[in-house]
C-alpha cells in the first residue's frame, strides 16, 4: 500500500468447524503429539496454512491470506494459494463457510480505477468483491443479549461483578494496537455499551452520560486513548515485555535541552492507509 499498490486479502471461514472435526483423521495427527482439552481443534488445523506462498493470519476458524496484486500474475499466486486451502480442507473434510468467504480489496487513489475484473474462487465457489468486512459490533451484541438472558434482574452490583468480563472485555479487545478509523464504526461499538447500560434496572430512563456516572464507566473513545497512552509510555520507558521503541516512536532528539525529556515528534502522514496506524495517532495526543 506503501508504494502505491493494491492488495487483496481473502477472508475464509470454516463452516462449523469446531463441531466438524472428523475424529479418525483428528486422532492420526494427536498419534504423534499426545495433546488434549481445547487444544484439539488448534492441533487439527495447525497446518492449515503451511507451504503457502503469502501472507496469512489464522484465528480459530478464520483463515486471511493476502498479497499485494499488482498484475495478473500476483493475483494467479494468490488464487493458487486458494486452491492449496481447499486441498487441505477436502483432505481433512471440513467445509468453508461461503457466506463468510469474500475478498477484501485495499487500494488507493491511484489504483482505484484498475481493472477488477478477476475472479477469485475458494473451492470452486466465486468469491464476492468488498470494499469493507464488517464485522464489528455483531458478536459484540449478541454478548450483550446474552448476558441480559443469563439474569431476571441486573441491578448495579451485579453489572459491575459481570459486565467488565463478559462485555466490556469484547469491546476493548487489542485497543491498544487498533481502533476503529471511522466515526460509524466507533459509534456501533458505543452503541453496544449504551445498550448495555441500559439493562441496570432503574438506569433506562437516564441519558447514556448520566447512566455511564452512576456505574463509574467512561466513553469507549476515553478507554481507547486511555489505554494507547500507557502503551506508549510502556514503550517510551522500556517497560518489561513492551513492544521494541524503535519498531514504533522515536525521540525529537532535544534530550540536551530543558525540559520533558521523552518528547515524541509528529512526523508528516501522507497516506490515509497509515495515518491512523499506533505512531501518528498516539504522538498527537502525547503532546
Amino acid at each position: 500500500m506503501h508504494e502505491d499498490g493494491r492488495v487483496d486479502v481473502s477472508y475464509t471461514n470454516l463452516e462449523k468447524a469446531f463441531g466438524s472435526v472428523p475424529h479418525k483423521r483428528l486422532i492420526y495427527k494427536l498419534s504423534e503429539i499426545g495433546k488434549g482439552g481445547p487444544l484439539l481443534f488448534l492441533v487439527f488445523i495447525n497446518d492449515f496454512v503451511d507451504d503457502l506462498g503469502c501472507s496469512a493470519i489464522v484465528f480459530a476458524d478464520d483463515v486471511k491470506i493476502w498479497r499485494a496484486s499488482r498484475s495478473d500474475a500476483v493475483r494467479h499466486a494468490l488464487q493458487e494459494n486458494l486452491n492449496r486451502l481447499s486441498s487441505w480442507s477436502a483432505r481433512w473434510l471440513l467445509n468453508w463457510n461461503e457466506e463468510k468467504c469474500v475478498v477484501l480489496r485495499l487500494r488507493t487513489k491511484t489504483t482505484s480505477e484498475e481493472d477488477d475484473s478477476f475472479q477469485y474462487l475458494c473451492d470452486g465457489h466465486p468469491l464476492s468483491i468488498v470494499e469493507e468486512q464488517q464485522d464489528l459490533a455483531k458478536r459484540k451484541k449478541q454478548v450483550v443479549f446474552a448476558h441480559r438472558r443469563g439474569f431476571v434482574e441486573i441491578d448495579k452490583k451485579l453489572f459491575r461483578k459481570t459486565y467488565g468480563d463478559f462485555v466490556r472485555s469484547q469491546l476493548e479487545y487489542a485497543l491498544k494496537a487498533w481502533r476503529p478509523w471511522l466515526m460509524k464504526d466507533y459509534l456501533q461499538l458505543e452503541r453496544v455499551q449504551a445498550r448495555a447500560t441500559k439493562m441496570v434496572k432503574n438506569l433506562s430512563h437516564l441519558p447514556y452520560e448520566a447512566r455511564l456516572a452512576e456505574l463509574d464507566l467512561f466513553p469507549l473513545n476515553y478507554k481507547k486513548l486511555r489505554g494507547q497512552l500507557i502503551q506508549a509510555y510502556r514503550i517510551a520507558r522500556g517497560r518489561k515485555c513492551a513492544p521494541e521503541f524503535d519498531d514504533f516512536l522515536e525521540f525529537a532528539g532535544t534530550e540536551h535541552l530543558w525540559g520533558y525529556p521523552f518528547k515524541l515528534p509528529m512526523k508528516l502522514v501522507h497516506k490515509d492507509v497509515h495515518r491512523d496506524a499506533f505512531s501518528p495517532r498516539v504522538v498527537g495526543a502525547w503532546k
